[in-house]
């Protein structure tokens, strides 16, 4: 086969520049939504100072933390997007030369999978508390909490499992 297919042996020896587009817009990705919570919180905080003097407004404490957990739903976001695209690099190109960056333990794509599966979990926890603390209907947040903690509960067995399967 391989003297039969010389240009698709060539393709598949290089694999680690078919993956770097994937692993840039991750990347770009993840600063982008590191911007965006910027500007989140911006506005947060001047819609914050500029209500203060309205004791009505300064009451409604819950909304205020809504916005302040979408903002780190955002955050939580873009740190998923930076860590799938450190792990990317990691697995089809290389280790990173920077020893800041050896807190990333990715030895192979089950250790990728538990690590995202275990910021999904955590990124849908705060989703239910972020609509928790707006309360606009208590049934429907009934219901995404029942389907976040089936979902996480499947999510936290994939991780166990996988964890298990590496030992």
């Amino acid at each position: 086969m391989n003297s039969q297919f010389p240009v698709v042996r060539k393709i598949l020896d290089h694999h680690n520049w078919f993956v770097l587009p994937a692993i840039l817009v991750l990347y770009l990705s993840s600063a982008i939504l590191m911007l965006l919570g910027m500007v989140k919180l911006y506005y947060t905080v001047t819609d914050i100072y500029e209500n203060m003097r309205n004791p009505e407004i300064m009451d409604e404490s819950a909304m205020i933390s809504a916005h302040f957990l979408g903002i780190i739903e955002t955050y939580i976001l873009s740190i998923t997007l930076f860590i799938l695209a450190l792990s990317l690099y990691k697995l089809f190109v290389g280790n990173y030369t920077l020893a800041k960056l050896s807190w990333v333990k990715v030895e192979n794509i089950n250790d990728l999978k538990s690590n995202l599966s275990k910021m999904t979990v955590l990124f849908l926890c705060i989703m239910v508390v972020q609509k928790i603390t707006e309360w606009k209907n208590p049934l429907d947040t009934l219901y995404l909490g029942i389907i976040v903690a089936t979902i996480s509960g499947v999510l936290i067995w994939f991780s166990k499992h996988l964890d298990t399967t590496r030992k």
